[in-house]
């Protein structure tokens, strides 16, 4: 029975010593990893997808704003900037958002490989599989619309903030605004534009023929650059295009022609909107709720001054603050045209 003991102790103290090394090989080898917000897995740096921050924090409970923002695939310097003010860690965690940057493809490989690398390594950028162009920004929007849906946590209470990536968003009125009766109005939350006519002036921009679009007026539409909705209004939207023709103006189809066939009203936030070229394009005051800085050029001129106001003006919406908005309410009408 002696004989017996001590090569049981032997045994176990030989297992001991070997599980004790196994486990710190493992731990060596796992200390080369880092984690993964979306399955709670360890993953390898080199594993991750394009899009895997943005995926890990849509999908937390309590999300309160996400921002969906359009930008083409040389736009990086826009989207650092969004990503040191908006996207701050700190801002971040205090308003609960996060961002998601959609593009397209690419041609250019250099390119590709550039896009393809910041996608991965940021973890906030879906890359849309179709040309990145300005006559594919509704399909873009589209696109976007079902990563969303099929991927994050569609809380009732989150805000969808689709914006274009030279504009500054004042986060604490936008904190304010969602949390007020006139920010859980049902539509879509934007600048509305009314009775604007198709342009058939083939030298212009936004030139749209007859065979494209027949009607002598576009519904009642939102600027492009910044608006906003709940879940159930995207999803509207989204199902309303497998019934909608496509059209390359993505403000009129998506916040024009898809909401009048949905029946999704619009929500008049004009007031509190800034666009380069109007009376308040530089002015960020503490209910300015987004400015659309315009042309590149004028990125750094103004963005940080705006950012700067923006952060000095921490909170200074009163709760009680009345907003006022216009409830555009869709009229019944034959479509499509």
């Amino acid at each position: 029975m002696v004989v017996l003991s001590r090569i049981t102790l032997k045994k176990v103290v030989y297992l001991t010593f070997a599980t004790f090394l196994l486990a710190l090989s493992w731990t060596l080898f796992c200390g080369e990893r880092r984690y993964d917000h979306t399955d709670g897995r360890k993953k390898s740096v080199q594993d991750k997808l394009p899009g895997w921050k943005a995926l890990g924090d849509c999908q937390k409970r309590g999300l309160r704003f996400l921002y969906f923002v359009h930008t083409a695939p040389n736009n990086v310097k826009k989207r650092n900037w969004l990503r040191r003010t908006i996207g701050a860690p700190h801002i971040a965690s205090l308003l609960r958002s996060t961002i998601v940057f959609f593009v397209g493809t690419v041609a250019d490989q250099n390119e590709t490989r550039k896009i393809q690398e910041e996608a991965v390594r940021e973890g906030d950028t879906v890359i849309l599989n179709f040309g990145d162009s300005y006559q594919n920004l509704s399909n873009k929007f589209i696109g976007g619309a079902g990563w969303v849906l099929d991927n994050c946590l569609l809380d009732s209470d989150l805000m969808i903030v689709k914006m274009d990536d030279d504009v500054v968003v004042n986060v604490f009125a936008l904190s304010a605004y969602a949390s007020s009766d006139a920010g859980r109005l049902n539509g879509i939350h934007c600048l509305v534009f009314e009775n604007v006519k198709p342009s058939r002036n083939r030298r212009y921009k936004w030139y749209v023929s007859e065979q494209t679009y027949s009607r002598d007026k576009y519904p009642d539409y939102c600027a492009g650059a910044a608006f906003m909705m709940r879940p159930d209004v995207l999803s509207t939207l989204c199902d309303a295009s497998d019934h909608v023709s496509p059209f390359w103006v993505d403000d009129v189809y998506v916040t024009g022609m898809l909401a009048e066939y949905a029946n999704v009203s619009l929500v008049d936030i004009g007031p509190y909107l800034g666009f380069w070229g109007g009376s308040n394009a530089n002015r960020m005051t503490k209910t300015t709720l987004f400015i659309h800085t315009g042309p590149p050029n004028r990125l750094h001129k103004t963005s940080d001054k705006l950012w700067d106001r923006v952060i000095r003006r921490n909170r200074t919406v009163n709760s009680d603050f009345k907003w006022t908005v216009g409830f555009h309410t869709r009229k019944v009408t034959s479509f499509p045209p």
